[in-house]
């Protein structure tokens, strides 16, 4: 059974934003589920919460909760828990269970999903750590070696103190007390990191990857333009509609938006392969929508031309025609990425043509920094190549089609909109309308690392004054004792005082003056 709803620090998106189906849809956070709601699931992404097959077929994926990636078979009827990812055409649940969304962040940190290879980054508290306890366990021995040949009676007091007064505080509370807020304070601006960690690799790195449809580009509000031999009826467009309603791939949720009108109608066999295109059968009839190589191999189509992505259609195995949909960066893009190529090298994946190449690189160096037609595998492999170079990657992506990458990059970010197609394989998940905030939430990465090694530096000075008394011999282990949660309390306050009062102000002035 699942287990029982608990409550979290703070509201976090792992799973998709659904949809409860009423006779108007709504679009509402994945928080304000409650027991009753009908939920529409679409292809590859999560149950939120445990609920009532009600319509459709599943085929759940429960990697995410038991680590056994074989889909299992759900007719109607059927309970189905939380964490479970759906493979294949959209489902209908009634909620049975509020959202427990501690039960999802405890499974986002499954060690499942925890990077294949060890980190390529040593954390400042494992590189200290080691030496700082080693050095004053020898320290100890030695002076406690000392004084038991000059005068037994101190031996013992003088070696105990030592060990006392060189306590690494710093390290035991102002490092994860300075990360865990720093994590709760992004957390508030929609940043929602897997653990606090993220926050030491993110400032570590030096390099960054983007992804353009659905992270770079918005996923509605444009309206495509059509290009068919012959116009599309009513039905046709019914069938594209059926098929595109499956899938959270953004280019789908637009073209559902665009073909608001048409009737949907029973899906079956619904494949979508990454990359590449949806293949399923709406009322009998074959339908294919994706990219031009994927649906017309043929070639009888004619490429796009202009800027922007194209959804290609074949029906009944004949190639109708394409949409084409421009492309819409989002609101502050241009800022961002003149911001970001000031201390990082950017890089740009893309699966689409490149039309766009002429508009995107005034925000890239160079030319070999864009990469079109580029799919998920490729993506993983030129994230490779990078580290390979000796580079520290952060990978931003919708999560889609570059799950593998997301997972390979030292720090993964998945960019959610409307619904968040989260993959176990991310570091973080931001939200769309943070994606301009970007700039500032790696400053305060940084910033944070600078804090631990101020607040090490203070610690060090203290423990340098109390060995300087505990190896004399005048210090007693019980005055040591009075001492440290002095020192104690001073690591917190600087740790709350950076990251909560400085850090905290700077983040929450860039937030209101970019909304």
């Amino acid at each position: 059974p699942s287990p029982p709803a608990t409550s979290a620090p703070h509201p976090l998106p792992f799973a998709p934003c659904p949809t409860p189906i009423t006779p108007r849809e709504e679009i509402v956070p994945v928080t304000e589920l409650r027991k009753g709601d009908r939920i529409r699931i679409r292809h590859g992404e999560l149950i939120p919460a445990d609920g009532i097959l009600y319509t459709g077929t599943g085929s759940i994926d429960y990697s995410f909760v038991t680590g056994e990636s074989t889909p299992e078979h759900k007719e109607p009827g059927t309970l189905l828990y939380a964490g479970g990812k759906q493979v294949g055409e959209a489902i209908e649940l009634e909620v049975v269970r509020d959202v427990s969304q501690s039960y999802l962040t405890q499974l986002w940190n499954n060690d499942v999903f925890r990077k294949e290879a060890p980190s390529r980054m040593q954390t400042f508290a494992d590189a200290v750590g080691k030496y700082f306890t080693r050095t004053v366990l020898i320290l100890a021995v030695l002076v406690g070696a000392y004084w038991y040949v000059v005068d037994p009676e101190k031996a013992l007091n003088a070696s105990t103190a030592v060990l006392i007064v060189a306590c690494p505080c710093v390290l035991s509370l102002s490092y994860p007390f300075a990360l865990g807020t720093g994590m709760r304070l992004l957390g508030k601006l929609r940043f929602y990191l897997k653990n606090a960690d993220v926050i030491e690799q993110m400032a570590a790195c030096d390099t960054l990857v983007f992804d353009k449809t659905g992270t770079l580009t918005a996923t509605a509000r444009t309206e495509p333009t059509e290009s068919f031999s012959f116009g599309l009826d009513s039905f046709e467009r019914s069938l594209i509609a059926s098929v595109a309603q499956q899938s959270a791939h953004p280019l789908s949720r637009r073209l559902v938006a665009y073909l608001a009108e048409a009737a949907p109608r029973p899906v079956s066999r619904f494949v979508e392969t990454p990359g590449q295109g949806i293949d399923a059968y709406v009322s009998g009839i074959r339908v294919r929508l994706g990219a031009r190589s994927f649906v017309d191999p043929a070639g009888s189509l004619s490429d796009q031309t202009s800027a922007g992505a194209a959804v290609y259609i074949s029906i009944d195995g004949i190639p109708m025609g394409s949409f084409h949909f421009p492309n819409q960066y989002r609101p502050g893009v241009a800022s961002l990425l003149n911001e970001l190529r000031q201390t990082y090298e950017l890089y740009l994946l893309s699966g689409d043509t490149d039309t766009a190449r002429a508009e995107l690189t005034e925000w890239f160096a160079t030319d070999d920094h864009l990469v079109f037609q580029c799919r998920p595998p490729e993506k993983l492999a030129f994230i490779q190549q990078l580290q390979a170079k000796g580079r520290r990657v952060v990978m931003i992506g919708d999560g889609l089609n570059d799950a593998g990458a997301l997972k390979q990059a030292d720090v993964g970010i998945a960019v959610s909109e409307d619904t968040v197609q989260f993959t176990p394989s991310s570091d973080a998940i931001l939200d769309a309308s943070s994606l301009t905030r970007l700039p500032g939430f790696l400053r305060y990465s940084r910033f944070a690392m600078r804090l631990i090694r101020f607040s090490f530096c203070i610690s060090l000075l203290y423990n340098g004054v109390g060995l300087w008394f505990a190896v004399a011999g005048n210090l007693s282990p019980v005055v040591a004792a009075i001492l440290m949660p002095l020192s104690s309390a001073t690591m917190l306050l600087i740790a709350t005082i950076g990251m909560r009062g400085w850090a905290g102000r700077l983040l929450a002035d860039q937030g209101d003056t970019r909304q």
